[in-house]
């Protein structure tokens, strides 16, 4: 996968955050992919999603939130996260060349994101692609952190599983029937907020990630023309 490192100034926070930008050849579209709360961009899952979709013509751009550069465990308040995203979109057109741009990412990443959007008055992604959509804590059922979503205009793509403890199966189906035909979902059977399914499903990780790879794809391909 031919990748850089690259630096992202972020002049509301007067400071720079780390990045990786990987862009192959005859790419048709950049997925800006932003981590979740508790594991940076050289997690293991960001790396193969960014290598199955790179192996499918969509580059990507991981970045590090503040809190996660500085090697702090507990994720920065929304209001800094949201700092960071408008820097980084403008990195990213800078660096595209003219590609569509897709948001979104590992849970937390995959919201903030929205709710970048949400606040934002440019019209900079052609969709949001959630990976494990953080629906609720995992003690309390609720549907509020989605409610921005119904203000979006574009479409959404929910990879997500059935077991997962911070997004209930039936919840996640709700809002999702909700938002109509701006949403689509890619559910993964048995998959838990990692996305990893249990042995009963007779899939692999490996395998998991080649499906979700394709949805995400399929997801680009569809709206690229949007």
């Amino acid at each position: 996968m031919n990748q850089k490192d690259v630096q992202i100034p972020i002049s509301a926070l007067d400071r720079q955050v780390s990045g990786i930008l990987a862009v192959p050849d005859q790419a048709k579209a950049l997925y800006i992919l932003a981590h979740g709360a508790g594991a940076g961009m050289h997690h293991d899952f960001m790396v193969k999603v960014s290598k199955e979709v790179y192996d499918r013509r969509i580059a990507t751009l991981r970045f590090q939130f503040p809190y996660m550069e500085d090697g702090r465990r507990m994720p920065d308040h929304k209001s800094k996260l949201l700092k960071v995203m408008g820097p980084v979109c403008d990195f990213a057109q800078e660096q595209a060349a003219g590609l569509p741009i897709f948001m979104g990412g590992r849970s937390m990443g995959g919201r903030i994101s929205s709710l970048f959007l949400e606040e934002s008055s440019q019209n900079v992604a052609k969709g949001l692609i959630f990976l494990g959509f953080p629906l609720h804590s995992a003690k309390k059922l609720g549907t509020e952190k989605a409610e921005h979503l119904f203000s979006l205009s574009i479409p959404m793509l929910f990879v997500r599983g059935t077991r997962d403890k911070l997004a209930d199966d039936a919840l996640m189906t709700d809002v999702c029937q909700k938002l109509g035909k701006k949403a689509k979902s890619f559910v993964v059977a048995t998959g838990d907020h990692s996305l990893k399914p249990l042995k009963k499903s007779g899939l692999s990780e490996e395998e998991v990630m080649t499906m979700i790879g394709a949805s995400i794809e399929a997801f680009v391909d569809e709206n690229l023309s949007r």
